[in-house]
């Protein structure tokens, strides 16, 4: 949203071979690591065995080895990780300013003109090798499309809805106008086979992820077919795939972020923004039974929600 609202430029790159640059110096142990000298290849005694300098592929702590070994090389470049996500990175204020997103292997740079960004991914060139593929396109998974005009940027994940759709046999099947069928889905008092079970799990597990990244709309569908995981009727299982066709027929729909959807003036819509009243009601860990308080006119006392202004 912060690079469609101000337009800038957002390149992409992946690590090549990301984990076998992560240092095993950076071990929380500081214990040295050994392995057994590769097939076709000995040196000394054929009981010696060789220190690992660097992480491999397969090894539990291989992922934060490289999230360390990344925060040293960008904290060294002057790049500071947010507080409350640790995989962004900004360096500099205002026009300087430059951020650096990490998922895993894949890297997004987003700074305001094209060779801000283009010169930090030739700073990382320096420390481990990159593959440049040019402009945010797939990240991580999703699909990003921008259109600069608007300054809007959409979300969608319609190739790995596509793919899934076509695993489970799906193509060209009739697309329901909703995410579940109105029927409700009650627990099931029999005992699933355990091919049922196996396919449901699959079925529902193969939603979650675009439930939680791109398609909101499908959220609580998602999340009332996982109350019946560990024993779906054949009900369930016609609900699961009713809410796949739906998702293969809407499968272009998209997060979008714009910056300005209203078409207001500059003066307008810095006036909105400005004075806009934000209140949000969440679940409380607690009761807060002597908090009264107006939600749509009525006054009501609140038990089970804590209530927010911002």
């Amino acid at each position: 949203m912060f690079v469609a609202v101000n337009d800038w430029e957002c390149l992409q790159a992946d690590a090549v071979n990301a984990f076998l640059n992560a240092s095993m110096a950076l071990r929380a142990s500081g214990q040295k690591v050994y392995v057994q000298q590769p097939q076709g290849y000995h040196k000394g005694d054929k009981d010696m065995v060789c220190e690992l300098p660097n992480a491999l592929y397969g090894m539990k702590e291989s992922p934060l080895l490289w999230y360390l070994t990344l925060l040293k090389i960008l904290e060294k470049l002057g790049f500071k990780p947010l507080i409350w996500d640790k995989c962004v990175f900004i360096r500099g204020t205002g026009k300087n300013m430059v951020i650096v997103m990490v998922y895993v292997d894949d890297f997004a740079v987003a700074a305001p003109t094209k060779q801000q960004a283009q010169s930090v991914l030739t700073e990382l060139t320096g420390h481990f090798q990159l593959k440049e593929l040019g402009d945010v396109h797939y990240f991580p998974g999703c699909r990003i499309v921008r259109n600069r005009e608007k300054r809007a940027v959409y979300i969608t994940q319609d190739a790995y809805v596509e793919k899934t759709v076509k695993s489970y046999g799906f193509e060209g099947a009739a697309t329901p106008s909703t995410p579940l069928p109105s029927e409700k889905l009650s627990k099931f008092t029999g005992t699933a086979g355990k091919g049922e079970l196996k396919r449901y799990q699959a079925l529902v597990g193969s939603l979650m992820w675009p439930a939680t990244q791109t398609r909101p709309d499908i959220c609580y569908s998602v999340g009332l077919l996982c109350r019946f995981l560990a024993n779906p009727s054949d009900k369930h299982i016609k609900a699961v795939q009713h809410c796949l066709r739906y998702l293969s027929g809407t499968r272009k729909y998209a997060l979008s972020y714009i910056a300005n959807p209203k078409g207001l003036s500059k003066e307008e819509f810095r006036g909105a923004s400005g004075s806009a009243d934000l209140t949000g009601y969440t679940d409380a860990s607690k009761r807060w039974k002597q908090e009264v308080e107006t939600r749509g006119g009525n006054k009501r006392r609140n038990k089970q929600d804590k209530h927010i202004n911002i």
